[in-house]
């Protein structure tokens, strides 16, 4: 098996692996489940990733690591745009949550078994997982805080952690409900493209991030 074959191997195991993992759960899906839907060996496994805990370790570093770095990027050129004055927040809010959201859209369907499975990961939540996640996530959080901070100094740091909780979670469920068609859907309303979610999500979480603090 020469490299391109390895390397081919290694994506077909991990995209199956995302696809199962989102559908029936990280504990219930097998090894031998991701291989005989990869239709590869089970020694595969093994041979590329070692052991299952690898293999999800591998699967989210692929998604977290280019989504990482460019998060701070765009958190870096949002100050940078600004000069010596604060940023704005609604520029803050969108280098944040821009990589997930055209993440989600992007490349047809590859990407919506991860989202899926971030949904269920937040729905069933394992400290092993959430600890995985958070180390991923852990340093764009303390990135955006700092930004944040400068814009609003007054704001204790407790506060801000919730309120970055809460505009996640609505990025995440909007994103949740536009990727499944199976969910109900008002008539009234229609689907977004990537830069019409986002518009609204940066709208939304500005003005939840700037509202009166109440201790």
């Amino acid at each position: 098996m020469d490299s391109q074959d390895q390397a081919t191997t290694k994506e077909i195991i991990l995209d199956t692996a995302e696809r199962l993992f989102a559908e029936h759960g990280l504990d219930t899906t097998s090894v031998r489940d991701i291989t005989g839907a990869a239709k590869v060996n089970l020694g595969a496994i093994t041979y590329h990733f070692g052991s299952k805990q690898n293999l999800i370790a591998a699967m989210f570093n692929r998604h977290f690591g280019p989504f990482v770095q460019r998060t701070l990027k765009l958190i870096e050129e949002a100050e940078q745009k600004a000069g010596h004055k604060p940023p704005k927040i609604e520029a803050l809010l969108e280098a944040l949550m821009r990589p997930i959201v055209e993440g989600s859209f992007c490349a047809g369907k590859k990407n919506i078994p991860f989202m899926r499975l971030i949904g269920r990961c937040q729905s069933e939540p394992s400290p092993e997982i959430q600890q995985l996640i958070r180390s991923h996530m852990e340093p764009i959080f303390s990135r955006f805080a700092t930004a944040i901070h400068r814009v609003l100094p007054v704001l204790p740091r407790e506060e801000l952690f919730w309120r970055m909780q809460f505009v996640m979670g609505a990025m995440h469920r909007a994103l949740l409900v536009s990727s499944r068609a199976d969910l109900p859907f008002p008539k009234e309303a229609k689907k977004l493209d990537a830069e019409g979610l986002l518009r609204r999500l940066v709208a939304f979480g500005a003005q939840g991030m700037k509202a009166p603090y109440t201790p």
